[in-house]
């Protein structure tokens, strides 16, 4: 057996040089079985096992990943069969476990191309965006139907990543395109959401139903390096709306033309500030999604993207941010407060109140309308207005005030 103590504080080195590890042996090992747990005594160990592949031969190894409460971390290699060999296994793991350290402490890494897909219910988006080295794109810039309200679309983030491996630069696409995602979705006012890996019933024409993985395959290629500007699509118009009350039908979807500003505002501003933006854009993103079928999930979401601002804003709380930021009278939108914030947010997540009525019997629109149909109808737009009145100025409050 092997103990290799490696000497790295506690911290994110430790992440970085596991992150190497793990891509040296990913890179010698075909398959493996490990366990992970956190002991009694409260040493966290991780082990593995599997054939490595080393310069003269494979070995089984038994590998243990052991760190103490008072810091001390170690590589255990142990051989897991007993055939004789003589590949010099001991020497070459601890070099592994040492190149790895030391890749670790010179931060070493390499540029990846990644490409993340979004989906969204609406019209076509009208052309790539870039935000930064970020390009955003409608995967298919053709589509034969891009008015079409209640069509599913396809986007992608296109970007280039550092990091250790394939694997890595995977992980951090991902965190970084959730995380633009949200964004994205409060500025075009539309929910972007990953695949869905389910079996759903699909009409056929002229024929009986069936059951089909959603998913988008075989309607386009993949590039694998960075397409350059305008190569695979026209550019965006950057004419949309910021957070309009009303959507106008047949046009397409495109950012408004303070988005880049307003996003580097953010990015720019204190902390409390950018992390308030990202967790309402989050909020606000879940509500639309969960919205297109539950109005008063989306509802009590974006009421709550409200609140986490006033947080960080000198108004202090949601009637005060709300006041500051909607531009009417207190007679005027008192009332709606009381509903937003109790009938809506309070009622909804502490006492399981539908508001809007999802759960009710309501009357299909007929020749004489209900008015309970009716005022219902005005006062579910009349609230989303304000919540997009009060998200929409304080946004734009954030920007240079040369630019606003």
């Amino acid at each position: 057996m092997v103990k290799i103590p490696v000497n790295l504080p506690i911290g994110s080195g430790r992440k970085a040089f596991l992150d190497h590890f793990n891509a040296q042996l990913s890179r010698r090992m075909n398959s493996s079985s490990g366990t992970a747990q956190r002991r009694l005594d409260g040493t966290f160990e991780s082990r593995l096992s599997g054939a490595v592949a080393f310069d003269g031969g494979e070995i089984e190894l038994n590998l243990r990943y052991e760190e103490s409460l008072d810091g001390h971390l170690y590589i255990e290699a142990e051989r897991g069969g007993d055939e004789p060999s003589t590949v010099d296994w001991e020497q070459q793991i601890q070099g592994i476990v040492l190149d790895s350290l030391a890749a670790a402490l010179t931060v070493r890494t390499q540029s990846f191309f990644r490409r993340a897909y979004r989906y969204y219910i609406g019209p076509q988006l009208d052309g790539e965006y870039w935000f930064g080295k970020i390009r955003f794109a409608p995967a298919l810039p053709e589509d034969d139907q891009p008015s079409a309200l209640n069509a599913e679309r396809v986007v992608v983030f296109d970007q280039m990543i550092e990091a250790i491996d394939h694997l890595g630069a995977s992980l951090i696409g991902d965190e970084i395109v959730a995380r633009i995602a949200a964004r994205f979705s409060l500025l075009l006012d539309t929910a972007l959401y990953p695949a869905r890996s389910e079996l759903r019933w699909v009409s056929i024409e002229g024929g009986a139903s069936t059951r089909h993985h959603l998913g988008f395959t075989g309607r386009h290629v993949a590039p694998q390096a960075m397409p350059r500007k305008a190569d695979l699509c026209r550019l965006g118009q950057w004419n949309g709306e910021l957070l309009p009350p009303y959507h106008e039908a047949g046009k397409l979807l495109s950012f408004p033309r303070q988005s880049r500003l307003l996003l580097r505002s953010i990015d720019h501003a204190s902390a409390p500030i950018t992390v308030a933006f990202d967790n309402c854009a989050r909020l606000y993103q879940v509500g639309l999604d969960v919205g297109r079928y539950y109005p008063s999930v989306r509802l009590a979401y974006h009421v709550s993207a409200v609140e986490v601002l006033s947080g960080v804003d000198s108004a202090g709380n949601f009637s005060d941010f709300m006041r500051k930021y909607c531009g009417l009278s207190r007679d005027e939108l008192d009332p709606y407060l009381q509903f937003l914030y109790g009938s809506v947010r309070s009622s909804h997540f502490h006492a399981g109140i539908f508001p809007i009525g999802e759960y009710d019997c309501i009357d299909f629109p007929q020749a004489f309308m209900s008015s309970e149909y009716i005022d219902r109808s005005h006062r579910l737009r009349t609230a989303t207005a304000l919540i997009y009145a009060a998200i929409r100025n304080w946004l734009l409050a954030q920007l240079p005030s040369e630019a606003s």
